[in-house]
């Protein structure tokens, strides 16, 4: 946060602020970024991109099946700017103001990235 006061009368205030927040989280399996295990096994149809290799699911009847979790990255970050003007007279205070807020949510989502079976969607 970087705020500015300014007293411009005994009776008159100004303020001014700006924001700025940031949030990244990352979450890999243990063959993101290094081993393609479905284009090793022959498995067409799943994603190519580093970022998202891992093995594919595999479900087996009366038996829980296997699977890595989804690699995902979140980055959102918020950029605000408030102003406001007091204005003080013996009993009462006045304010007046306004808040500008830019926020950008940037998510890297394939839902399935080693594919799925036909009875899973």
């Amino acid at each position: 946060m970087l705020g500015l006061t300014q007293n411009w009368t005994k009776t008159f205030l100004h303020t001014s602020q700006f924001y700025f927040s940031r949030n990244r989280s990352l979450g890999l399996n243990e063959f993101s970024n290094l081993t393609d295990i479905s284009s090793q096994l022959g498995i067409a149809g799943v994603s190519s991109i580093p970022f998202d290799y891992g093995l594919p699911g595999i479900n087996f009847t009366n038996f829980t099946g296997l699977s890595d979790p989804n690699p995902s990255l979140n980055r959102s970050q918020t950029y605000r700017y408030v102003d406001s003007f007091r204005w003080s007279r013996a009993k009462h205070t006045i304010s007046i103001g306004a808040e500008i807020r830019k926020m950008d949510i940037n998510r890297r989502p394939i839902p399935r990235p080693m594919g799925s079976s036909p009875s899973q969607d």
